[in-house]
């Protein structure tokens, strides 16, 4: 059931991000079209701020799920409908925090925007309505995140499908029409709400034995759960400031253009933070499940493979983004928005880095090792913000990309050491291992590279087929090699074996 659940909800999402992405990737250039590169600076930079803002979450999300791993597995609804009470009083304090915070920065917003031409009142306005589209979600969060635990997220998954194509649709037709920023603003309000009431009516039909209502919040597990946060909070705080503070540096430091040039780059690989987070995310209740049944083996075993796991990605990802990002973005929207190749190349090796650490992230997380983790994030966000601020003002945008990758280097090497002592992993190896795989990334360049030496298309439609189709001929050769002859990956290979098995199986049965 465990990899049934993991396979379904990996594909349903990859599923559903790829084909928004598509729509996505459409609607971004309308967006520009219609209202220009300064529009979109200040869109990417407020949804920096909401996301700085909604570090009053305080990692309660991720708390509660901690809390509710056991009663799922044990279907006590009892147990799971105490929990659910005390999710959505938290969510409710914390909606209501970030809206009171929202109202506060909105007075200040223009400031965070140099060499702006748009109306500060304008400004705030539309940022206030920007926040409201966040807060709405938080009064639902605890219908949508029981999916989550009891590993049936891929339902959540094509209810979030159906309202995004909706509202990205009714988007593009809006820009065209209308041009106007606050109509695109209303209607992300108008879907995420209506987004929200779906999954809700979901959860009171596929959970009827879980009954919130007239429910006693029980102290002792809300004592439980504060215990945790206390963690998860710091953790919180310190992961907004890493992953979500270089917009409003540029926008800050630099100009708002060029924030609104980096935001096509950001959508880029914000598309493929989420597939790659969709895929870990298929696992991680699957992780918190085999982590409480407390076989070391077995849990050793699966982090080695999902090493693996983030191998094949990182490096399927790090040769597609190095040959297709420019080509792409000069047939997307245009040469003229294009970034130099060096900031492309620290963007590229910030993404491997993060998926690199996406499997020691679940592990800590779902194995309730918060306070592991405070540490190598405080270095990492402290480090971050000051060679960031001051590598922008002496060496511009591509400084803001290398303070994240300088801080993000450090702490990935702190929680790798701190993983291998929980899970009794021999360090040194682990780490030669992860030096290989880099080895094996550059070769593919290199290789690769020479190839479209010799041949490539001049027409740019033809080109990005060409080079993809050339991609994946090498990788897939490369992967099935690495599958079916590295011993250390029987769990991987059994995983892809039986996916593979079912796929067939139910073609042939019907």
């Amino acid at each position: 059931m465990r990899v049934k659940n993991s396979t379904l909800n990996i594909i349903f999402g990859l599923t559903s991000l790829i084909l928004t992405s598509i729509l996505g990737f459409v609607l971004s250039k309308i967006f520009l079209q219609n209202l220009g590169l300064e529009y979109n600076g200040l869109n990417g930079v407020f949804n920096n701020i909401i996301n700085i803002l909604a570090i009053t979450e305080l990692g309660i999300a991720g708390a509660i799920n901690y809390a509710l791993y056991k009663p799922a597995a044990e279907n006590d609804y009892d147990k799971i409908s105490s929990i659910l009470v005390i999710f959505k009083k938290f969510y409710k304090i914390i909606g209501t925090v970030i809206f009171i915070l929202s109202l506060i920065v909105t007075i200040f917003i223009p400031i965070f925007f140099k060499d702006k031409t748009i109306v500060d009142n304008y400004i705030r306005f539309s940022f206030i309505l920007c926040s409201i589209n966040t807060i709405v979600s938080y009064f639902f969060a605890y219908s949508r995140n029981l999916f989550y635990t009891m590993q049936k997220n891929y339902i959540t998954t094509i209810v979030d499908f159906i309202f995004k194509t909706l509202k990205y649709l009714t988007q593009i037709v809006t820009l065209i029409v209308f041009k106007n920023f606050i109509i695109y603003l209303l209607i992300n309000i108008f879907y995420t709400t209506l987004n929200n009431i779906a999954i809700y009516l979901l959860y009171k039909k596929y959970y009827k034995e879980v009954n919130i209502k007239n429910k006693k919040v029980d102290k002792k597990i809300e004592k439980s759960i504060l215990n945790s946060v206390k963690s998860l909070a710091i953790i919180q705080i310190l992961s907004t400031l890493i992953n979500f503070t270089d917009n409003l540096i540029i926008s800050s430091f630099i100009s708002i253009t060029s924030s609104g040039l980096y935001v096509n780059y950001n959508f880029i690989f914000s598309q493929l933070n989420q597939i790659i987070t969709t895929i870990f995310h298929g696992f991680g209740a699957s992780i918190g499940n085999l982590i409480s049944e407390n076989n070391k083996d077995k849990i050793k075993n699966i982090f080695v493979n999902l090493q693996y796991v983030a191998f094949f990605i990182g490096l399927f990802c790090v040769i597609c983004l190095y040959f297709l990002t420019e080509p792409f973005i000069t047939l997307w929207i245009g040469k003229e928005y294009l970034l130099s190749n060096s900031v492309l190349i620290v963007l590229i090796i910030n993404l491997y880095l993060f998926v690199s650490r996406q499997p020691i992230n679940y592990y800590m997380n779902t194995g309730g090792y918060f306070k592991k983790l405070i540490f190598p994030l405080s270095l990492e966000a402290i480090i971050n913000l000051i060679i960031s601020i001051i590598l922008a003002i002496k060496i511009g945008l591509i400084g803001v990309f290398l303070g994240t990758l300088i801080s993000s280097i450090i702490s990935y090497l702190i929680c790798a050491f701190r993983i291998s002592k929980i899970i009794d992993l021999d360090f040194k190896k682990y780490i030669l291992k992860q030096i290989l795989f880099i080895i094996i990334c550059i070769i593919n360049i290199i290789v690769l590279k020479s190839i479209f030496m010799l041949y490539l298309p001049h027409n740019l439609i033809i080109e990005l087929a060409y080079i993809l189709i050339i991609i994946f001929i090498v990788y897939g050769i490369e992967a099935i090699v690495l599958l079916f002859k590295d011993k250390n990956i029987s769990y991987l290979k059994e995983l892809v074996c039986k996916i593979l098995f079912k796929i067939f199986h139910k073609k042939i049965t019907y």
